[in-house]
């Protein structure tokens, strides 16, 4: 029944006077706006988080590939994107073209910063290890990370990636010490990004930043949850 549901609505959607992408997204009134609207956390943010979408459209890199994507597959990104309150900035969250499949892939700010709305955490610390930098892990928790030069040469090769999520106590406070931390090897995020449609797309523009995503799903897996999260989640490794 849900498939049958999704059909019609695509289907009502394609059939929109409105015949591009750029057309559909024009105001909060046209077929597209009203039904992001539904599904918006807020429908007051219709028109800010069409124009992301327009913006992504504009992107020098990826606009072109994306205005030839199918209404269908582009409308289905997009309402992924509102449904998680996420926005698809190329920031927070990324439109991808596969030939005139239209894809969504949320960033590593995109899933942080959902997370801290649903109040999973109160911030996050991250980054990426370096051969030569001074790294201590002990017991499941970060001791110590220290990047002795600046200098990417200088530090060497990547060999890992760390995340920590700082956790509310029982008055939802801030507390130093109450966190959780999650680490990576190179070789364990290169075989996630081995089993992507596109390894080369996002992942190699922005590879440090997908090896912290990694990471931080990895995370999510040992922490509480919420439906919310869960849902973008699941979107995402689709």
């Amino acid at each position: 029944m849900a498939n049958e549901v999704a059909k019609k609505e695509q289907g009502a959607v394609a059939a929109a006077p409105q015949k591009t992408i750029k057309g559909m997204l024009a105001n909060a009134d046209t077929a597209w706006g009203k039904e992001l609207a539904k599904v918006l956390p807020s429908a007051k943010e219709v028109a800010r988080f069409m124009s992301c979408a327009l913006d992504q459209l504009a992107d020098p890199k990826v606009g072109a590939k994306l205005a030839q994507c199918t209404l269908p597959s582009f409308y289905n990104a997009i309402k992924k994107s509102a449904r998680s309150g996420i926005l698809p900035d190329g920031v927070n969250a990324y439109l991808i073209p596969y030939g005139r499949e239209c894809t969504l892939q949320f960033s590593f700010r995109g899933l942080c910063d959902m997370a801290i709305r649903e109040g999973i955490a109160l911030k996050f610390d991250s980054d990426v290890v370096r051969e030569n930098d001074v790294f201590k892990w002990s017991n499941g928790q970060l001791v110590e990370h220290t990047i002795v030069d600046w200098d990417e040469e200088a530090r060497g090769e990547i060999v890992g990636v760390w995340v920590r999520a700082y956790l509310p106590d029982v008055d939802g406070k801030y507390n130093p010490d109450l966190h959780v931390d999650e680490r990576m090897s190179k070789a364990q995020v290169d075989k996630i990004r081995s089993k992507s449609q596109n390894p080369n797309g996002v992942w190699g523009e922005w590879y440090e930043e997908m090896m912290k995503k990694s990471c931080v799903k990895r995370m999510f897996k040992r922490m509480r949850n919420t439906p919310t999260l869960a849902e973008a989640i699941s979107e995402d490794n689709r």
